[in-house]
Order: C-alpha cells, then sequence, then structure tokens
C-alpha cells in the first residue's frame, strides 16, 4: 500500500488513485508531531507549511469519509508488470 501525500514521490508512472480510507481524526497530531520530528524532511519541505499541506489533504480525505481527518492509501498488486 502506498500513503497519500504532498510529496512529489511516486515509485512509477501511474498516478496514485486512493481506494482505502482511514480515519485518523484520534491521531493526527501525533502524525503531525512525527513530521516535525523528522527534522531534515521537516525544513526541507517547508517547515509549518509542510504541516498545514499534510493537515490539509487529510481533512479533505476526511470529509470524503465523513469524519474530521483521513489519510488514503492505494491498494497495488506487485508483479513484474508495474516495473517499467
Amino acid at each position: 500500500m502506498l500513503s497519500g501525500s504532498t510529496l512529489p514521490y511516486r515509485p512509477n508512472v501511474f498516478a496514485f488513485r486512493p481506494q482505502f480510507f482511514v480515519d485518523i481524526s484520534e491521531t493526527i497530531e501525533i502524525k503531525l508531531d512525527a513530521i516535525r520530528r523528522y527534522n531534515s524532511q521537516y525544513k526541507k519541505f517547508g517547515s509549518e507549511v509542510l504541516i498545514e499541506r499534510v493537515k490539509a489533504m487529510a481533512k479533505t480525505h476526511g470529509w470524503a469519509m465523513n469524519c474530521e481527518y483521513a489519510e488514503c492509501f492505494e491498494i497495488i498488486r506487485m508483479d513484474d508488470s508495474l516495473w517499467v
């Protein structure tokens, strides 16, 4: 499974297609604190700008699930055809 992300990482040439959503309303602050503690990435991607983007994305996914915050995932079957 791949996590939804605001970062430009993609392991293959296909677009991210969320299929599985998890309500993270009770744990969003833990997630944001973990991002803040990952100092190299936190600073590289804009510090609190990154936090606001992650929070906004989680809020958007939460709207799709009718909850405050959600994280989405894409389910991918791993086989040789995915790797170019």
